[in-house]
């Protein structure tokens, strides 16, 4: 399907991408990009004709995904270790042609970046480890590079241990039965160890899903790389978000917006946050829901969550049940939102070095502001 007809005057970065094109390579394919929430498929490239557009295997059926005319998607792969990418849309969401090949529309400008193997970034993200004799336990990921994690779990394992790991990457993507082997081991509690672990026999598709989640978390986590402190807010009102901003402006804590609780939950395992705020008012999931999952979630249950709105008394108890560390009535003065932010992460802090001692505050005992 490659045409050698070329369009005059074509961007220099679209002739660097006509020299990386591959048949056959695999990518991924995200739609609606920069939603919030971005929908994401495996694909591969069948061909292109440089100027006017570049085709790829259209989703299956079984994935659900709806395509229309002109909608937004971008596209992303690796080609000798440089992730390649560029923004798009689709030109035919329901080709007649019985190859099912989707067409979108060639890029007026793409961007690449080099990928290094080892180069990590800090995640929290369950998994089952498996083990060759059949049994498997659950575990947390604290870091990730192409070339394997960190693991973190309470089971003893000794170096040179060989087993197969499946998790979920926050994009999505699903990585199935992948093998790992312990090559070091750090205690970090009386109880855990965190176990660094190199991957094994990655297809390719796990490859590059991982190499590309990897530069995308890299390339936002230096963007905020001048801030010490993040802190995600959860709400649909964006005069939360400038009330905390006004409220944060010269300390270190970085307010960072989730208007919906998918968003919120990709945005805390791509980049944990130090403190989260959660509006007591909530459509998809209730607050003390979100704040159970978040308490329950390995590597989470110690991250200071403070509720606020002025809601009826039976919501209170109720997020303060599943854990809550404040609730606050409203997001008041800037004064008092610093002060309680500090509290709640200095207090986190001081259980994280104490971890095997028992937390200070039991179920329910939450305080209120």
């Amino acid at each position: 399907m490659q045409c050698n007809a070329r369009v005059a005057e074509l961007p220099e970065d679209s002739h660097a991408l006509e020299r990386e094109l591959a048949v056959g390579t695999m990518a991924f394919l995200d739609i609606n990009p920069r939603s919030g929430t971005p929908t994401r498929c495996r694909t591969a490239i069948r061909g292109w004709n440089p100027g006017h557009s570049v085709y790829v295997d259209k989703p299956s059926a079984k994935s659900g995904i709806m395509l229309r005319h002109n909608q937004p998607c971008a596209l992303r792969f690796i080609r000798d270790g440089v992730v390649w990418g560029f923004l798009s849309n689709i030109r035919d969401p329901a080709p007649e042609r019985a190859d099912r090949v989707l067409r979108l529309g060639w890029p007026l400008e793409c961007s690449h970046l080099h990928l290094r193997r080892f180069e990590r970034v800090r995640v929290s993200i369950p998994c089952s480890i498996d083990f060759t004799d059949g049994s498997s336990v659950q575990a947390s990921i604290r870091d990730i590079s192409c070339g394997g994690c960190g693991l973190v779990t309470d089971v003893p394992l000794a170096h040179g241990s060989q087993f197969s790991l499946t998790f979920t990457l926050p994009d999505g993507l699903l990585v199935e039965s992948i093998g790992a082997e312990v090559r070091n081991v750090r205690p970090i509690s009386s109880s855990e160890c965190l176990y660094g672990c190199q991957f094994s026999n990655l297809q390719e598709y796990e490859r590059s899903g991982i190499g590309l989640f990897v530069v995308k978390a890299l390339t936002l986590e230096r963007g905020h790389e001048k801030t010490s402190a993040r802190v995600l807010l959860l709400s649909n009102d964006q005069r939360d978000a400038d009330t905390m901003r006004v409220a944060a402006s010269g300390t270190d804590y970085e307010i960072v917006l989730a208007q919906s609780v998918v968003d919120l939950f990709f945005q805390m395992r791509a980049f944990p946050p130090r403190a989260l705020l959660i509006h007591a008012r909530q459509t998809l999931l209730p607050a003390d829901e979100v704040c159970r999952v978040v308490k329950q979630t390995p590597g989470f249950d110690r991250l200071p969550v403070i509720v606020y709105g002025n809601e009826a008394a039976l919501i209170r108890e109720a997020v303060c049940a599943t854990g809550a560390t404040l609730y606050m009535e409203e997001l008041s003065d800037s004064p008092v939102i610093r002060s309680l932010l500090n509290h709640s992460i200095d207090r986190s802090d001081a259980e994280e070095q104490a971890h095997a001692e028992p937390e200070t505050m039991a179920k329910g005992e939450a305080q209120t502001a």
